[in-house]
Parts: C-alpha cells; structure tokens; sequence
C-alpha cells in the first residue's frame, strides 16, 4: 500500500516537473521582468495587456521553454496604428535564451540599425519585422547573427541596396523576406551564391535590377520552396540558359512582371515541367509566348494558375490528358490572344474551379453548358471575347449559387439578358454591357438579393424600367445607359439610400426628374465602400448625378437637366407611381376578354360547321341520338 502511494506521488512529480514552465528553471530576474513592463509602457500598455508582472511565462506573447522556464519567444502584433513604436532594443537583449523575435505590424519608425544588436543573442534563429514602417537601409549586420535562419522584413519603407552577406554568406538562411520595399540595386548570381539551406525567399514588388539573372542560380537549393520575385520591373530572369537540372520541388513559384527568357523569346520556363508538387504558379505580365503547355493544366497538384498579360496564342489544350481531370481551383489567361472554342465538357475537366477570369481574349463559340457543373465557381469573367449565343440555363440556376461576379461584357451575346430560371442568390457584381441582349430588364434579378453592380450598357434591351428595381436593397451602380427604355422615372428611386450611379442615358425616357434627386448627400454617406470604383471615376461628385447619366433622352425633363418641365410633361407627384408603364398583355381586362372571345370563336366556328354542311349535321345528331338512347337504356336498370 505504501509502495503504491510512493508511485503514484513519483509520478505526480514527473507530471509537475514536464508541464510547468518554471519547474526547472528559475523563469524571468527581476531584471527581466522589468524590461518587460517597460516594453509594456513604451507601448502604452498594448505589448503584454492584462498581464499582472509576476510570471513573465503568463504573460500574453511570451512562451518559455519548458527545459528550463526561460523565455524562448517574444510574440507581438497589431499594435493601434494611431502610435508609432521606437523600440529599445537593448531590453531584448536582457533575454538570453531568446530564440524567436516576432514584432509583426507594431508599427515600429526608424531604421533597422538598433536591431543589430540582436547579434549578442546567440540563440536568435527568427527574426520577423513585417508591416512596420522601417525606413532606410538594411544593415549587413543583421546578417551576422550567429544562428539566425530566418529573416522577414516584408512590407515596410526599406530601400538601397541588398547587402550580399544576407544571402551570399550566411549559408545557414533559410527564410528570407523583404518583399514590398523599395530596395533596389543589382540582383546576380553572387547575390545568392550559398542557398543550399534556402527554404523560402521573397524580393518581390521592389526596384531590383539586373542585366540576367539565371535561374540557374537557384539549382543546388534543394530545400527551396517557395520563390517570388515578381513585379521587379528592370530585372531579366533567364531559365532556359545555361543548362541547369534543379534540384528542388517548389510549391510556390511567382514570377509575375520579371521579362522572362527575353533572350530566348519569351518561351515558357521548361523546368516547370519538372515540378510535381507545385500548389502556385504566377508567370502573368511577362510577353510569354507560344501556347499553354498540357502539363500547366493537369499538373498533378496545381491549384493557382496565373498566366495573365502575356502573348499566348492558339487554343488550350484541353484534350491532352483525355481521362484525367485536373485540380485547378483559380485560373487566369485574361489579356492574351487565345482563340478558338471552349470545349463543350471544361466544367468537368476543371471540376474544381472557384476563379475563371479568361477575359480579354479571341474566344470563340458558344458559353459551355458545363459551366453549370461548378457548384464552388464563385467568379466568371469571359468579357472582351467574341463569344455568341445565348447564355446557359445552367449558368444562372441553382447548380452555381455560390457564384459571386459574372461578367460576360463585350461579346456577341444575344437572346433574353437572363435565362427565365435564373436564381444566383448570392450575385454581387452583374456584367452584361456591350451585347445584343433583347426584351426587357430581367425579373429574375430580384432573385440576387446581394446584387451590388448591375451593368447592362449598350444592348437592345426595352420596356419600362421596373418598379422592383428600386426596391433592390444592396444595389450601388446601375448602368441602363444606350437601351431602349421608356417611360418615367418613379418616386422609388428616391429609396435607393445605397445608390452612388444610376446611368440612363441614350434611352427614350421621359416625364420629370423626381425632384429628392437634386440633393442625394445622404446617400454617398451612407454607401458602403466596397464597391469597384472603376465605375466611379467617370462621374461627378455623389452630392447629385451629374447631366451626362441622363443625357440623350430627349423627352427626360428637371433638374439637373437644362430642359424645365411644362405643366404637359412633368409628373404629378401624388400619382407618378401608379404611372409605370404596363403592358396590355398584362392587364386583367386583356385575360377576360381573351377568355369570352376565344369562347365565342370556338362555338361559332363548330356549329357554323354543322350549319353548312349537311352531311356532318346528319352524322353529329345521330351520334347525339345514339348517345341519348344508350344514357336512356342505362338509367332503366335503376328504375
């Protein structure tokens, strides 16, 4: 019994001795913990909040070694942007088993060269600094801490140059960030002349330049993942020359804007033929020739496929892998010169597409009814195309509620705007403009209740502008502009609190203005900010609409307009809802008055019949008297 009570107290004391931070160990000095609390001021009292300054462990972004209590990461973030934090790095010092510093979006001022102390901390292998406002140079110095692998600098006010020894010297790198800055100076071969620990590595959006950068610089990183140098504008990256065979796998690889085998003509990268396990891939903006390789496609794991901007010709190679489908989620070939058709069965060779911007293109035929089998398709843009007949009934119904963003611009569609079925619940941004689309505004857009944008310019569309339309709860562009539509503009409008654009200019409408849209003030208050302001930039101040969204309609009167509305034409404004504009076809009186003469129609033409030919009235009544004799002989058997 003893000896059971003395084992169950041993092992009460492992428990304690593994899971408390301070168990063996002495946790923070006093000096320490000091240094903490005037990190905690210096922050006025964001860094460390609700901590009570008696285990440093406790403390919110602090995490201690459970070896030996002390304080292995200090992890802050977000501070309010109203402030602007001017570190003192000496009280990091303090903190000798410091293994990971983490000061992400603490909107730190100043430069970097306070940091270089960081160098005494011979435990220090992660250093991040994102989303400050870091000014000045990067210093060579913080390429000397003895154990640091991993660097991030990303998103501050840095420019100069990149000092070499970061990436050329310090063999044991293995992330390095400084992504959106302005540094600049040449990138060479020198520059990464040791990546054989490089994990992940980001120089993009800044001023880098370079005459040639091989590619084949990277050959021997074979732990390197992930590699962006996008949107350096003066830099040329060459992957075809020298001959190179890589050693890595990527999973991401973002070369967007980076002159690409300039001197090979703008062929694809061959080596990406090579990549089996690559997530992304981001080529946009770079003159790339030729056609898209099968293997881009239905790689075995790619997801994002960006190839936008470039100089592609000829048509996708749908067809390459026959029974296999491929896993692409988002793909974009906007702005190039594809042409050809789109294959009847895309939707299911791509099942798993969310964003299809194929925009910008010369694509041909017809809009694919598999689109329809793309129950995650969240965006669609196919504008700037020649694309003709109709669109699908399985685009717009149930099959793609998740669709967000449809824009079928600048085709050569034509046919009812809107499939009779059309139900996108959750549709935001509608684009149809430039087309041949007839027949009236579409019910069925009653039935996108998150509809933001609804641009239908430049068709052959009719008919009133619906009543229901002003009751649209989220709408903040309209564009109806060079239309055919007529009548008046209702008092509703007036209700639309989140319009910002409303373009019917080139219509045939008429009457007054309503007079509350003189002064819209409340409305550009109150309109949500969320919205595309390309559609914005052509207008006016949101204080009125401006003339040119009523222009063209010559019968259109008020203000702003200069015409001023007669006693003949301007709408009484106690009755102007109950003057929409309604078809004949729709009345009740048409119904009843179909109903009699159709009735009528149907008498005269039967017995007119019986009437005139003699041989049918013989045969008519004698199937009368057969009929009558046979309900005779059937009710005798009851009597």
């Amino acid at each position: 019994m003893n000896t059971s009570l003395a084992f169950i107290v041993f092992l009460l004391w492992v428990v304690a001795i593994t899971f408390s931070p301070l168990a063996c160990g002495d946790g923070c000095s006093k000096e320490q913990t000091r240094a903490l609390l005037e990190i905690r001021n210096s922050t006025n009292g964001f860094a460390f909040a609700g901590w009570d300054g008696r285990d440093c462990c406790l403390a919110p972004g602090i995490w201690c070694d459970v070896e030996n209590g002390r304080v292995a990461s200090i992890y802050l973030e977000g501070a309010p942007s109203n402030i602007t934090w001017y570190p003192n790095v000496t009280l990091f010092i303090l903190f000798d088993d410091l293994e990971e510093l983490s000061l992400n979006n603490m909107q730190i001022g100043g430069g970097l060269e306070p940091f270089c102390q960081l160098k005494r901390l011979k435990r220090l292998s992660e250093l991040y600094l994102d989303y400050n406002r870091l000014e000045g140079v990067i210093p060579s110095c913080l390429g000397m801490i003895e154990n640091i692998q991993s660097i991030s600098l990303s998103n501050n006010r840095l420019h100069g140059n990149l000092p070499p020894p970061m990436i050329s010297k310090q063999s044991k790198i293995v992330i390095f960030d400084v992504a959106n800055n302005q540094l600049e100076g040449v990138l060479s071969s020198y520059t990464f002349a040791n990546t054989s620990s490089l994990e992940y590595l980001d120089l993009s959006n800044n001023l880098f330049q370079g005459n040639q950068l091989s590619f084949s610089t990277f050959a021997n990183a074979s732990r390197l993942y992930y590699l962006d140098l996008s949107n350096n504008e003066d830099l040329e990256i060459e992957t075809e020359s020298p001959s190179w065979v890589p050693t890595f796998q990527l999973r991401y690889l973002k070369l967007a804007n980076c002159n690409l085998n300039k001197k090979n003509g703008h062929v694809f990268p061959s080596f990406i033929s090579s990549q089996v396990v690559l997530d992304l891939l981001d080529l946009s903006h770079n003159l790339i020739e030729g056609s898209v390789p099968c293997q881009l496609l239905f790689n075995t794991s790619i997801e994002v496929l960006s190839l936008a901007s470039n100089k592609i010709d000829g048509s996708l190679s749908f067809g390459c892998f026959a029974n296999r489908t491929s896993l692409l989620g988002s793909f974009d070939i906007s702005n190039n010169n594809v042409t050809s058709s789109l294959p009847e069965n895309i939707g299911n060779l791509l099942p798993y597409l969310i964003h299809v911007d194929m925009s910008s293109n010369a694509l041909e035929g017809i809009i694919p009814w598999s689109f329809g089998n793309l129950f995650g398709l969240q965006i669609l843009d196919l504008s700037n195309n020649k694309l003709s007949g109709t669109i699908p009934q399985s685009l717009t119904r149930d099959g793609t509620r998740q669709l967000v963003y449809l824009n079928l611009s600048n085709n050569k569609l034509k046919g009812e705007m809107l499939p009779r079925d059309s139900n996108m619940t959750n549709l935001e941004f509608l684009q149809l403009s430039d087309n041949q689309f007839e027949g009236m505004l579409s019910p069925t857009i009653s039935n996108s209740p998150n509809l933001v944008i609804l641009d239908i310019r430049n068709n052959h569309l009719s008919g009133s502008i619906p009543k229901w339309l002003y009751d649209h709860p989220r709408l903040v562009a309209v564009l109806l502009s060079r239309n055919r539509f007529v009548g008046h503009l209702l008092r509703g409008m007036c209700g639309m609190k989140s319009l910002q654009v409303f373009d019917i200019s080139d219509n045939l409408i008429s009457g007054g203005i309503p007079s509350c849209l003189d002064n819209i003030t409340f409305w550009k208050k109150n309109s949500p900010n969320s919205t595309d302001s390309n559609y914005f930039t052509a207008y006016d101040d949101f204080s009125t609409f401006g003339t040119q969204s009523y222009d063209e309609n010559p019968n259109l009167c008020g203000i702003p307009l200069p015409r001023n509305c007669s006693t003949t034409n301007k709408l009484e404004p106690e009755h102007e809802d109950e003057k929409e504009e309604t078809r004949i076809i729709d009345s009740p009186l048409f119904f009843y008055a179909f109903v009699v003469v159709s009735y009528a129609f149907g008498f005269w033409v039967f017995f007119g019949i019986l009437i005139i030919n003699k041989n049918w009235r013989h045969i008519y009544f004698r199937a009368v008297d057969r009929y009558i004799g046979s309900c005779f002989e059937m009710l005798s058997k009851y009597w």
